[in-house]
């Protein structure tokens, strides 16, 4: 793929499994990112992160053209894990706010609702491909609430023109995203999210 610049790969939560550490990082390369610019620290916080991305001089080229690829390696909730922390990372690392946004899922037997939690709080792209759609297919997924759009990758994912096609289609300009509150109280949650899902998201907090 990479016929522009390569992009810096950067990873919130930090780093993969190291099992699936090798093909995220050949998925990632067909996505525009330059295998020699990934962080992926271990901060353990949001917090700690966007002070240390903060440091960056290079989040956007000399054009302003090439926002960093962000990746998501932690999906349990995905209202807070997902939903959430994009928007305190936007707001605090504006840059990320054009950035491509993917979703890393390879814990399917830790997080088997997982899909299911997308299709309650979101949709996935119609019309991509003649077939079933599957997690593993490179699905575009969109939260309904900011309407930010994601790329969802696992280590079973394939084909790698497809993900070409993906990055494609998101990198076309999308209506600006509308800013989510991240400092949301339990109680303005309830206001933002149906009740339904807030006890969903606080069952899965609940398991070991």
């Amino acid at each position: 793929m990479q016929t522009t610049k390569a992009r810096l790969t950067l990873f919130p939560h930090g780093p993969s499994s190291p099992e699936t550490q090798e093909k995220l990082r050949e998925l990632l390369f067909h996505c525009g990112a330059d295998l020699a610019r990934i962080v992926d620290p271990h901060l353990h916080t949001l917090d700690r992160f966007v002070k240390f991305a903060s440091r960056f001089d290079d989040l956007v080229d000399e054009e302003g053209a090439s926002a960093p690829i962000m990746v998501l390696t932690k999906t349990e909730p995905v209202l807070h894990r997902v939903v959430l922390d994009t928007s305190l990372l936007v707001r605090e690392l504006t840059a990320t706010d054009k950035s491509l946004w993917i979703v890393y899922f390879t814990e399917k037997v830790k997080e088997p609702f997982f899909e299911d939690e997308l299709r309650s709080l979101g949709e996935f792209s119609q019309a991509l491909d003649d077939e079933i759609p599957s997690l593993d297919q490179a699905l575009i997924w969109k939260d309904k609430r900011t309407k930010r759009r994601y790329l969802i990758l696992t280590p079973d994912t394939a084909k790698m023109k497809r993900i070409e096609e993906r990055v494609r289609l998101l990198t076309l300009p999308q209506p600006a995203a509308p800013r989510l509150r991240t400092d949301l109280s339990s109680t303005t949650l309830r206001a933002v999210c149906p009740e339904e899902i807030m006890e969903e998201a606080r069952g899965r907090d609940s398991k070991p």
